[in-house]
């Protein structure tokens, strides 16, 4: 399962770099529902690098839903990342264009 989690706010550290992977991690543990969730790909920055300072940007992460309990949990209430209420969506990935054979 794909979510994106939108309008994560993006922080800079003195030296103007954005978050790291671990440090959304850390983010969303914070939140309970993300605590027991059996996190397939980590959470990362969908548009990095930006190409201008954002002030809020999307976050995606993957994980194993097999019963299909976690999903409306995590999209019905605000998931909070640095001290913001965020809206989690599942993502939609745009297929594949194929090309000649």
């Amino acid at each position: 399962m794909h979510v994106t989690i939108n309008f994560v706010p993006v922080l800079y550290n003195d030296e103007g770099n954005h978050a790291l992977s671990e440090e959304l991690w850390c983010q969303l543990e914070i939140n309970d529902t993300f605590k027991n969730l059996c996190i397939v790909s980590a959470p990362r920055w969908l548009h990095s690098p930006f190409k201008a300072p954002k002030a809020k940007s999307l976050v995606i992460l993957s994980f194993l839903d097999e019963d299909g309990s976690h999903l409306p949990h995590i999209t019905k209430n605000p998931v909070f990342m640095f001290g913001a209420a965020c809206k989690a969506k599942l993502f939609d990935s745009l297929p594949l264009i194929r090309q000649c054979d």
